[in-house]
């Protein structure tokens, strides 16, 4: 997100100083000054502990301080009464006070409590009968430093607004010029949103990830996050500044911060709590594509534009879930119009025998309504559509396990499978290459040493089995036009080799004996587009070694350009290849929704090669998933099965 230079940081918060900065650290009844040399009558503080908010009872301990910060030796100590980490103590006497809490925490990275306690401090002055102090990372990292400014003279408040100051401007997360407009202990993650508690939660946030990526390489979460926040609130205290190094690490957690899956986490903690307030709006914090630009006001977020020129690339990205509307674990899950109204549904395939195939509604948008099924499991596991019988309603063939057919119905509607062959079809692809206008079945089937077959369509209600052909084990199989004639042929990606395989189609069903042609990886999944608008089709293959592979078309008897056209790295090693031409240049860009990945890589087609990869998140390894245009507008979007929601992506320009 950052990337930027120390001295980048340092330059552009050197003359920042605000005339906020004499904000006090607490408010109170009394007068306001922090000087602390009397104590006054006794008081009633209160406030809370977050990280996330600290659980009920959570412990709590409150020192009394001099002028110059030291410990008087009073300490008075209390609990949490709440989830919310809310405290009161009568105190007997008012003063400067440092507080401590200990205790588990809400995550907000996970969604979940968490699995071991930390410790935050902060500063208050509790003056007059009754005050206020909240404990929270922004405290945390400025208590040591606030205390060293006392010692030097300088007031509660002021030691407050400096060290803070400094914070803000060794941390880089703001925008320059940034004033929350009130101390860290007035700030809370579920006070509302306003720019002071949406700031603190961007950093909260962006520490808490930072420790998350620690877990990543074998440390605990609650550990790492614990020894980040005393390590920098230390070296902010010496003189101001942190390190470079240390900075660099928060700086990454907050690149890699998903802030939909974060506000879906508060959301539901705030409403779980029975909270009323909304989640703070954080973008403001945040540069994704690091022009300078923050997103709040970038026209472009993931494309540099300081200019804020108009891009013709991929610009945001639209998340959204609802919880899961069914029961059964998924097996097949496609993005279609089912029922012809211009807008784009969705068809599942669960293996709940009270479910089946179902038909979830889509609005033009990112909604869909709740399942209505039709017909119990089937045996298969995949599913391609079709239209059969040619009668204008999308059909299903199910495959993987069997070859079915679901016939599709007006409306929403889907028969119960019919049994088209009891063979483990493996891949199947759809199209016309018996050319007598109907659609027909290609079927690569594994088993018995593999072949190739054609369940030949009429138009109606049937299909008939065409004379296979062996072929060696292979990986997925796509139609396309490869050698410029009207037929459709067959490329596949070949078992246990670095090749994709090539049968061209006499015209009427029957294939050559074929061709290879090399693509430096085992092939995992290929499909076909045109990449470079010339109107013959092309290849695109996915490795096992995560690279995607592009052969260009070039018709006649050489079928494809010699050796592949472009190679990038991707960030799967399988995946779904899905083509659409996104920039309205002619040219098919690719999206590749990785499996045993969280990301969705997006290559934009510059004829010949691509001239921009972009990864963005997506689905846990665990998702069944699928791609099409769910709100109109040329964009390929992603929907995702989790275990608890169905979530969209809509990518957009």
């Amino acid at each position: 997100m950052h990337n930027r230079s120390r001295s980048a940081r340092s330059t552009r918060w050197a003359f920042h100083v605000f005339a906020a900065g004499l904000l006090l650290a607490g408010c109170s009844e009394g007068p306001p000054g922090g000087a602390g040399e009397e104590r006054s009558g006794p008081v009633a503080l209160s406030g809370s502990v977050e990280k996330g908010p600290f659980i009920l009872g959570s412990s709590l301990s409150i020192a009394a301080l001099d002028a110059a910060g030291d410990p008087t030796g009073k300490i008075f100590g209390t609990s949490t009464y709440s989830d919310l980490g809310e405290f009161e103590v009568d105190l007997d006497e008012g003063g400067l006070v440092t507080l401590e809490g200990e205790g588990f925490y809400y995550d907000e990275v996970s969604g979940h409590l968490s699995g071991a306690p930390i410790t935050l401090r902060g500063l208050a002055e509790a003056g007059g009968s009754a005050a206020t102090a909240r404990l929270n990372v922004i405290t945390h990292l400025t208590h040591e430093r606030a205390k060293s400014l006392m010692g030097t003279g300088l007031s509660l408040g002021a030691a407050i607004a400096q060290s803070e100051m400094e914070l803000r401007a060794a941390l880089g997360l703001s925008p320059p010029g940034f004033d929350p407009q009130a101390p860290g202990s007035e700030m809370s993650i579920f006070g509302g949103d306003s720019p002071a508690n949406a700031y603190l939660l961007a950093v909260s946030a962006s520490f808490l990830q930072a420790a998350h990526q620690d877990l990543e390489s074998g440390g605990a979460v609650d550990a790492a996050l614990q020894r980040s926040l005393s390590l920098m609130a230390s070296d902010l205290a010496d003189d101001g500044d942190l390190d470079p190094e240390s900075v660099a690490l928060i700086d990454e957690g907050s690149d890699r911060l998903d802030r939909y899956e974060l506000r879906v986490a508060l959301e539901e903690r705030l409403e779980e709590l029975g909270v009323a307030a909304s989640v703070p709006e954080i973008d403001l914090f945040f540069d994704e594509d690091d022009d300078g630009v923050f997103d709040d006001q970038d026209n472009c977020r993931r494309v540099p534009n300081a200019n804020q020129a108009p891009q013709l690339a991929l610009c945001s990205l639209t998340k959204s879930a609802m919880p899961r509307p069914y029961a059964g674990n998924v097996r097949s899950f496609l993005l279609l119009d089912a029922d012809q109204d211009g807008h784009t549904d969705a068809v599942l395939i669960t293996d709940n025998p009270s479910e089946g195939i179902g038909v979830l509604q889509g609005d033009g948008s990112d909604h869909f309504a709740p399942p209505v099924w039709y017909a119990p499991p089937p045996v298969s596991q995949r599913a391609l559509v079709g239209d059969f019988n040619e009668d204008g309603d999308p059909d299903l063939v199910l495959y993987n396990g069997a070859l079915q057919v679901s016939w599709g119905g007006p409306g929403l509607s889907f028969a119960p499978p019919i049994l088209i062959s009891s063979d483990l079809e493996q891949f199947v692809d759809v199209g016309d290459v018996t050319g007598d206008g109907h659609e027909d079945l290609v079927v690569m089937d594994n088993t018995n040493n593999g072949k190739l077959a054609v369940f030949r369509g009429n138009g109606a209600w049937s299909f008939s089995l065409q004379p296979t052909s062996n072929i060696l084990h292979s990986l997925g199989l796509a139609l396309g036009h490869f050698n410029g004639d009207a037929a459709l042929d067959v490329v596949m990606g070949m078992w246990n080799s670095d090749q994709i395989g090539l049968r061209i189609n006499s015209g009427t069903g029957t294939f050559s004996s074929g061709w290879t042609f090399p693509v430096g990886g085992s092939p995992v999944s290929l499909s076909r587009g045109d990449f470079n608008g010339d109107g013959l089709d092309d290849v695109a293959v996915l490795t096992s070694q995560g690279e995607l592979v592009l052969r260009l078309g070039q018709g006649g008897v050489d079928y494809f350009t010699q050796g592949p056209s472009a190679r990038i790295h991707t960030s799967c090693s399988a995946g779904q290849i899905a083509f659409r031409d996104l920039t309205g240049d002619g040219n098919d860009d690719v999206v590749v929704a990785c499996l045993g990945d969280s990301t969705l890589d997006v290559l934009i087609s510059a004829g010949q090669s691509f001239s921009e990869h972009i990864e963005l998140p997506k689905a846990p390894s665990w998702a069944q998933q699928s791609v099409g245009d769910l709100n109109g507008d040329g964009w390929l979007d992603l929907v995702y099965d989790g275990p608890e929601r169905l979530t969209v992506q809509l990518l957009n320009l």
